[in-house]
């Protein structure tokens, strides 16, 4: 019983297909049993339980899969109620070099600047070091987050080729949660119950 309940935990992480595997197992291996003829009354009533527990499996499978479905997109929906965590997030995949996935987490009407930011940056190899959120304003449905942390950024094919010995990386690090530097703050527009990063006019407020 004590496996039967670990297997039935790791369901939303194995899939669909194994919950099938592991319900055929426990319910539909035993009906293959040697059974009375199924002319009588006994095999009559053990196909009907076969059925049964056929049907049983199909729509315990569908709830299953519809259960762990539901529980990451709320997990997913969760991360981006907060600011902070949007924010942070966009960062460290900016600078991580996956632009795809801090594209999502742009407003719509900011993608095209975004883009463009991106596409000034590609000659650029970036990266992160220990990045946090210092600080956070909200102003109604505007946000500002100041990160603090190191950020770095390295030619990929200088021209002409920088002399022996040259640093061809710049990394600027900061530790002040007010900061006024515009690489460190991150404005974002609450969309519904989401927040997306924005580019437009950051509010002067009280960080919290």
């Amino acid at each position: 019983m004590g496996m039967e309940r670990f297997q039935v935990g790791c369901l939303c992480k194995s899939g669909a297909s194994r919950l099938l595997e592991w319900l055929r197992y426990r319910i539909m291996m035993p009906a293959k049993a040697p059974s009375a003829s199924a002319d009588t009354p006994s095999g009559i009533r053990r196909r009907a339980l076969h059925a049964i527990l056929v049907a049983t499996i199909t729509a315990t499978t569908v709830i299953a899969a519809s259960s762990c479905t539901s529980a990451h997109q709320s997990a997913a929906t969760s991360t981006l109620n907060d600011p902070r965590t949007v924010a942070l997030e966009y960062a460290r995949a900016l600078f991580a070099g996956r632009t795809d996935k801090a594209r999502e987490l742009v407003a719509p009407e900011s993608r095209a600047a975004f883009d463009a930011i991106s596409n000034a940056a590609a000659a650029f190899a970036t990266r992160s070091l220990n990045l946090a959120v210092g600080s956070s304003t909200v102003t109604g449905d505007i946000a500002v987050e100041v990160l603090t942390g190191t950020m770095c950024r390295t030619v990929k094919s200088p021209s002409p080729p920088a002399p022996s010995g040259s640093p061809l990386t710049d990394c600027v690090t900061n530790s002040d949660p007010r900061t006024k530097n515009p690489i460190f703050r991150i404005t974002l527009r609450r969309n519904g119950h989401t927040w997306q990063v924005f580019f437009g006019p950051r509010p002067t407020a009280t960080a919290s």
